[in-house]
């Protein structure tokens, strides 16, 4: 996100929503800039290199802290005061994570059974 003639280098930016996907977050973002507001998706959590599909670790939406009222209007979003909570990135949770474990754990037990079928029958043989 380049900063455009209006801000200054210690403008902050703020995190308007944290999407389960990459794809959700680019939507938004592209809803926000058909309106002309600069905003950013970035990763958060394990970052694409940890699961190896950077689609599907959870994304947040930046915007600059001036455009954040509009940008909240636009994607009819409410302001984080009003949710009770603050916006914690880092706290975003993907299910793709658990489920490829699950999915590994499952595929372990069933070669160790295999496995220990193939010895045991033939030590019983």
């Amino acid at each position: 996100m380049t900063q455009p003639d209006g801000y200054d280098q210690n403008d902050k930016t703020v995190t308007l929503e944290v999407y389960s996907s990459e794809p959700l977050a680019r939507m938004a973002a592209g809803r926000l800039e058909l309106e002309g507001i600069q905003c950013m998706v970035r990763a958060v959590g394990v970052g694409p290199g940890g699961w190896g599909i950077a689609a599907t670790v959870p994304h947040a939406l930046d915007t600059w802290e001036d455009d954040a009222d509009l940008a909240r209007e636009i994607l009819d979003i409410a302001p984080t005061e009003a949710k009770g909570q603050l916006v914690d990135p880092e706290a975003a949770q993907s299910r793709f994570p658990i489920t490829v474990m699950l999915v590994l754990a499952v595929v372990v037990v069933a070669i160790v059974i295999q496995a220990a079928d193939a010895v045991f029958s033939r030590i019983f043989a």
